[in-house]
């Protein structure tokens, strides 16, 4: 039997006095099961996304700038499909397993951030090429 004194802190848990705003709006994503869920499933379709625009760029006469990725897609869509699906599976399961830590969910932020611009430079490059 273990007694656990209500003054200690453990963990994530801070002191309100003094916290930045950013600290308090990242300990309420973290406090959100739902939300970081979200974040995450939101990373998974902007990863077919990705990978959809760039099939489609790459038909429209663009290349693809990523030399794996490049290397793949080269082989067939199958094994594109395959890796794109393990590693994002394996990027989410990571991060929803340690979602307790501050850095993995900055890491979720920063990541659903830039397969934002990614596919909001694709859809541009689309854009530009179909005229």
């Amino acid at each position: 039997m273990s007694f656990r004194h209500p003054e200690r802190r453990t963990g994530f848990d801070r002191r309100m006095a003094g916290v930045s705003r950013y600290q308090w709006l990242l300990e309420g994503y973290r406090r959100r099961d739902g939300l970081v869920a979200v974040c995450l499933a939101a990373i998974v379709v902007l990863n077919l996304v990705d990978l959809v625009l760039t099939r489609l760029l790459i038909d429209m006469g663009a290349s693809e700038a990523n030399p794996i990725m490049a290397g793949l897609l080269a082989a067939g869509a199958v094994p594109a499909v395959a890796v794109k699906v393990a590693v994002t599976a394996a990027v989410v399961t990571g991060v929803w397993v340690l979602r307790r830590y501050r850095r993995m969910l900055e890491f979720s932020l920063a990541l659903l951030g830039v397969l934002v611009l990614l596919a909001l430079y694709q859809v541009g490059g689309v854009l530009l090429l179909a005229r």
